[in-house]
Parts: structure tokens; C-alpha cells; sequence
């Protein structure tokens, strides 16, 4: 990749963090709140349509938003806005894939216990 450490690409790692901890929460909690009412299945279904629609739409903004710094004639802020952007979309991308997976395989503790 080429890509030099520097100040803009050491808080790439915190702003990714952030950002799937954000995306990943999100998700959590439409999951849980449609849990108690139906199915795993239809739960995973409802919380897709819904907040997954969310989560794209904020996560594709952003990463939109970042990657003009990518046309920055400074070389630092150009790797930061390309890195930043595409940090977003994998976030947004295994939110959406891996996360169901996780969610679907393991027993969610229940309320109040």
C-alpha cells in the first residue's frame, strides 16, 4: 500500500473503532427490541430492512463526505479522507454480513437476568 504513518493515518484506528462500535450498537439494539416480539429469522429480517437501511445510507454520506479529501493536494489529507472513507464502508459492509452471522449463532442473555 505504500501509505507512510503519520497523524492522519494513526486516528484512521480510532475513527474506525468508533464508527463500527456506532454501526454495531445500532444494529444491537433494533435486534434486541424486535427479539421479544418474533422470531430470530424475522427479527434479523425487520432489523435489515430498518436499520440496515440506516446504517448504509449514514455510513455511504460519510465515506462520501471523507473521500473529496482524497482530491486534497496535501498528501496526508488525501490518504486520510481515502482511508477514512473506506474504513466506513467495510464497516457498514461487515455490520451488515458478519454481524447476523454472529447474532444468529450465539443465545442473547435475557432481560433482566
Amino acid at each position: 500500500l505504500n501509505i507512510d504513518l503519520n497523524i492522519g493515518t494513526i486516528m484512521v484506528a480510532s475513527i474506525a473503532i468508533g464508527a463500527g462500535i456506532d454501526y454495531t450498537i445500532h444494529y444491537i439494539s433494533r435486534y434486541k427490541n424486535e427479539l421479544k416480539k418474533r422470531s430470530k429469522i424475522e427479527a434479523m429480517k425487520i432489523t435489515l430492512t430498518g436499520t440496515g437501511r440506516a446504517i448504509v445510507f449514514n455510513s455511504v454520506s460519510v465515506a462520501a463526505g471523507v473521500f473529496v479529501l482524497g482530491f486534497s493536494e496535501i498528501q496526508m489529507m488525501a490518504v486520510f479522507g481515502k482511508l477514512i472513507g473506506s474504513v466506513m464502508l467495510l464497516s457498514v459492509i461487515y455490520t451488515l454480513t458478519l454481524l447476523p452471522i454472529l447474532l444468529n449463532s450465539i443465545k442473547l442473555k435475557e432481560e433482566g437476568k
